[in-house]
């Protein structure tokens, strides 16, 4: 009995420190494409053992689009929860309260103003059809910017190719806050289109959006 006994406790420390290492030291990488957020929450509450505590109508409707890699599981948790109008509060242990953001804040959109193609001469009478937005979630307000009031709009160029995917993004014009031009370029990587074509044929396209973010 007493060998089991140790046996057990063994297991159960060898358990605790695993997740003391997760949950200090470790890094998630995931993406979400307009997923539902009570699933999210799900997802990381079993791969991290986080305890989310909230009320199911705060949540109701809300969806996630965001990609990202390696960071902390704090960080993690702040960028997905950026992707609503949800602040939270974290508690002893690993427990975070959630609950609607004080302020009433307006989504930043973005608006396809210009594009530039290279388009010969002898093909200038050749109707180009341009790529049309698919996506249907609207662009995210940092949470970081929401708590220290940062607004601008930011200029972004993306280089659509001829299946409609955004390979390749450049900061046009930038807000003067990094965390708003890294969360136009973070939701302008995820953006799908229908491809750009030339005499009915797919072609890379570059797309210029600006992204006005901006708290009521």
């Amino acid at each position: 009995m007493r060998i089991v006994g140790i046996f057990l406790l063994t297991l159960i420390m060898s358990s605790t420190i695993r997740a003391q290492i997760l949950l200090e030291n470790g890094l998630m990488s995931f993406k979400y494409d307009c997923e539902q957020l009570h699933l999210v929450l799900n997802d990381i509450k079993n791969k991290t053992k986080t305890n989310f505590i909230y009320n199911d109508e705060l949540i109701k409707g809300c969806r996630v689009t965001v990609s990202e890699k390696s960071l902390p599981i704090e960080r993690a948790i702040n960028k997905v929860l950026s992707m609503s109008n949800i602040d939270y509060k974290k508690y002893f242990g690993n427990s975070y309260v959630l609950f609607k953001k004080i302020k009433n804040t307006k989504k930043p959109h973005g608006t396809i103003i210009t594009t530039q193609t290279n388009v010969a001469e002898t093909d200038s009478a050749v109707v180009l059809t341009h790529p049309k937005l698919i996506s249907k979630c609207d662009p995210s307000y940092p949470l970081e910017a929401i708590k220290n009031n940062l607004g601008g709009r930011v200029s972004v160029r993306l280089l659509i190719n001829k299946e409609g995917k955004v390979i390749k993004t450049i900061v046009d014009k930038s807000s003067g806050y990094s965390v708003l031009d890294e969360a136009a370029v973070d939701y302008s990587r995820e953006l799908k289109f229908s491809p750009a074509l030339l005499k009915n044929k797919p072609m890379e396209i570059w797309m210029s959006m600006i992204f006005n973010y901006k708290l009521e």
